[in-house]
């Protein structure tokens, strides 16, 4: 690519969106938070719905482990997921979190592992077609980012993962491990959730209300006010239609800066000044992206934004916590509410997990 048209390409789509920014960028943070803000943070996001009869929120299918013993925190060994069923995404690469609590006893955990299936060929048997290691798991805790290779998944298709720890040399019976299904979706195949409490949400967010959504202010009043005459299906699929076009917009913009930035050398001259302005403009496109996908039930995107974004915006990823792990009716095993009030008190302000060198053996 021609450098000089890679710099002016870069800039001017950067003027472009910087026009829009939110008000959850163009103000410092330490003014975010207000004490209006903060009251009404738990309308940032819907509550996700459950795919499953048995819903297991922030705990995925967790088995395994019972005879770890003390060599791990078993309640804090869980996926940063809503569901234990299925999750969508519309990332062509994806990413999903876990967190590993640290090792309690000598000797540390001995390995990770992370893998993908699919439906193969024969009947009840499924093809191994990814897998990824941390051979040496460090002695500390924290948020692991599982990144999946680019194009790995088909849209429309279910894939089974699963991430394992094995805590012992010699015995794997006791390895803990959970499990779920990953679906890739396209825009063309994503709906609003309909629900009222969801729909609730969304008509505040339309007023203004813990937004990060940048539609022209005028029109999305106009759209809370459709919605809430939501007893009618035509005026809900009327704006279900404009978001979604909203949120392929922003959606393409946001991979069209990714291009650009990537494809940017960091010695050019443009980058001292240019990367960091960017940089501001890729996070709004992620906010926005996280609760636009939040409302269609993307929830693996709203998450992998959300962690990816904790340190600059600590609010949107502690509504996605609660929203995952206290806002709904939960497993009465893994989830009693003194198990979740240390779930969140950990994990907002976890760290990354400092081992991030994953081995891909498929």
């Amino acid at each position: 690519m021609n450098k000089q048209k890679l710099l002016l390409g870069t800039f001017g789509l950067a003027c472009s969106v910087s026009l829009n920014l939110t008000p959850a960028i163009a103000t410092p943070f330490s003014s975010q938070l207000s004490s209006e803000t903060k009251n009404n943070i738990a309308t940032i996001l819907p509550v996700p719905p459950s795919t499953s009869s048995k819903p297991t929120f922030g705990v995925g299918n967790l088995s395994g482990g019972r005879r770890c013993g003390k060599k791990m925190d078993w309640e804090l060994f869980r996926p940063l997921l809503p569901t234990g069923d299925v999750v969508e995404t519309l990332a062509t690469e994806p990413s999903l979190w876990v967190y590993l609590p640290t090792p309690i006893k000598n000797p540390l955990y001995v390995k990770a592992e992370f893998s993908i299936w699919r439906d193969s060929d024969e009947p009840d048997e499924y093809e191994l077609i990814h897998a990824q290691t941390i051979p040496t798991p460090s002695a500390e805790s924290g948020l692991l980012q599982i990144k999946l290779p680019p194009n790995l998944l088909k849209a429309g298709e279910d894939y089974w993962w699963d991430f394992t720890v094995q805590i012992d040399a010699f015995d794997r019976s006791a390895d803990p491990y959970f499990n779920g299904t990953l679906r890739l979706r396209t825009m063309d195949q994503i709906a609003l959730s309909k629900d009222a409490n969801t729909l609730e949400s969304l008509i505040q967010v339309l007023e203004g209300e813990g937004s990060y959504l940048s539609l022209d202010k005028k029109r999305a009043l106009e759209l809370a006010s459709i919605l809430k005459d939501s007893s009618k299906k035509k005026a809900i699929a009327k704006v279900e239609k404009e978001l979604r076009q909203h949120f392929t917009q922003i959606y393409a913009e946001y991979e069209q800066l990714n291009t650009l930035i990537s494809a940017s050398s960091p010695a050019s001259n443009f980058s001292s000044i240019g990367f960091p302005f960017l940089a501001v403009v890729q996070r709004q496109k992620m906010l926005e992206l996280a609760q636009l996908s939040a409302f269609f039930n993307i929830w693996g995107d709203t998450m992998n934004f959300a962690a990816l974004n904790r340190g600059e915006h600590p609010e949107l990823w502690q509504v996605s916590l609660e929203k995952i792990f206290r806002d709904h009716d939960l497993t009465a095993e893994f989830n009693q509410p003194e198990t979740i009030e240390k779930v969140l008190d950990v994990f907002s302000d976890a760290p990354d997990y400092q081992n991030q060198a994953l081995i891909t053996t498929r």
